[in-house]
């Protein structure tokens, strides 16, 4: 049988889209015979009759006509597909995660009493912010259609305890001063109280705050803590320093080892203290007090338990009551009422700078009249118009400067009128023991029973 002749067809190209409307395909079918080859518009036109607009790569339909593959769909458009955008996330100015380090010294030895435990925040603060989710970028199909992108997933920023939230809700901002914590729900709260389960010991380090710190164990032997607020410690302590705003509070007592210091704002109120210094701003309270340095702006009362006074010096602006007072031993022993040392030094400091400040005064103003009186002119003018300006604000910060000093030193002089009570009371009082009133002293020559010294009697 004869074979026949080869059919003369044309080549023709298919379009279809693909990928949900994000892709068009292009099929070519060859010519077969003496059969013409389609031809790049004819590429284009029939991906226009499928609807498709966008994304088309004409290079690539012309080489997929000219070179193939042939016979099978090649993808000669492309739309883009949307993007989710970002979820809203938020940046905390605090740790979330405490890690206790030693800090390094400028040697680079370690100290391991600094671990960085305690973060503070002040008032006005801002504790964490939130970064609004993206609204995500569109998507475009084949055929032109717009697909909008998935917003990112919103986070809302919680306020807790003693924050607000500011700026259409971005923003937390602390209320106070104090801890910032995060609590459950991701709310941020601002404790004032920074709080200690066990003791102060190389697991805490040395703890500072801006507000109250409690200790529910006991502070160890060479370990600082301050707080502006209170501390309050539920054991005892041994510490290297206790510095308080307002009122140190030691349950046991404290137990200095020749070398604690004790600073109170207000008030300190121990079992016992030994061995220490104490400074407060208004009164101590403890059951005793031995061979340490207590000042109080206050009153000290040794009333409780024993209410001994034995050993070192101690201080009052007002009174000094306690049971008993030195030892059987003639431990020597100094009680001090009235004006205390420290304002007698303040006074004469602050005196002798408000001198100093008024020579500087003249100085300044000699010096500016001189100016003054200048005829220079050009541009010798410039530089003393300079001076001028310069030997001004000087004088200006000097007057102000004087003025402060001024009202120091009458506040000071106000202290040092003897107001006070000028009372130490004992129950019983032994030889060894120095009992100074204001500017008059009497040292106790025999044990004596229920005493009472005070301003306007003789001292015998």
């Amino acid at each position: 049988m004869a074979e026949k002749p080869p059919v003369d067809r044309d080549g023709r190209v298919d379009a279809r889209v693909t990928e949900g409307g994000y892709a068009a395909v292009l099929t070519v079918t060859p010519p077969q015979g003496t059969g013409a080859w389609p031809s790049v518009a004819d590429g284009l036109r029939v991906l226009k009759q499928a609807g498709v607009t966008f994304g088309i790569e004409k290079d690539l339909v012309a080489e997929t006509i000219r070179a193939g593959p042939h016979g099978q769909p090649v993808v000669v458009a492309q739309g883009r597909r949307p993007k989710p955008g970002i979820d809203a996330r938020i940046v905390y100015s605090f740790g979330l995660e405490k890690h206790k380090r030693p800090s390094e010294r400028s040697d680079g030895t370690v100290n391991h009493h600094e671990l960085g435990i305690v973060e503070n925040v002040q008032k006005g603060q801002v504790v964490a912010m939130k970064i609004p989710a993206s609204p995500g970028a569109a998507g475009v199909l084949v055929d032109g259609t717009v697909v909008a992108g998935l917003p990112g997933r919103d986070r809302p920023l919680a306020a807790g305890k003693n924050t607000v939230l500011v700026d259409d809700g971005t923003r937390l901002v602390s209320l106070g001063d104090g801890q910032p914590v995060l609590a459950g729900g991701g709310r941020v709260s601002v404790l004032p109280v920074f709080s200690i389960s066990g003791n102060v010991d190389f697991g805490t380090g040395n703890v500072d705050f801006v507000g109250t710190v409690e200790v529910r164990g006991s502070i160890s032997p060479g370990f600082v803590v301050k707080a502006r607020g209170d501390i309050l410690v539920r054991g005892s302590s041994a510490a290297l320093l206790l510095e308080a705003g307002q009122d140190v509070v030691v349950d046991r007592g404290i137990q200095g080892q020749h070398r604690g210091r004790v600073v109170a704002g207000r008030d300190v109120r121990a079992g016992f203290i030994e061995n220490a210094e104490v400074n407060c701003g208004r009164n101590l309270y403890a059951s005793s007090v031995l061979h340490s340095r207590v000042e109080a702006a206050g009153r000290v009362e040794i009333l409780g338990g024993k209410g001994l006074i034995a050993g070192g010096c101690v201080r009052a602006r007002e009174a000094i009551l306690a049971r008993s007072i030195g030892s059987p031993l003639a431990t020597i022993t100094e009680v001090q009422v009235g004006v205390l040392p420290r304002i007698r030094a303040e006074l004469e400091k602050s005196v002798a700078e408000l001198e100093k400040c008024r020579r500087v005064i003249f100085e300044l103003e000699r010096q500016l009249e001189k100016a003054q009186g200048s005829g220079d002119s050009g541009p010798a003018a410039t530089h003393v118009r300079a001076r001028l300006l310069a030997l001004t604000q000087q004088l200006q910060e000097a007057r102000e400067r004087r003025e402060v000093l001024a009202a120091q030193i009458q506040d000071l002089q106000g202290a040092l009128r003897d107001e006070s009570e000028g009372l130490v009371v004992s129950d019983l009082i032994h030889p060894g023991v120095k009992v100074t009133l204001g500017s008059r002293s009497l040292s106790i020559p025999e044990t004596r029973t229920k005493v009472r010294f005070h301003q306007g009697a003789a001292l015998e």
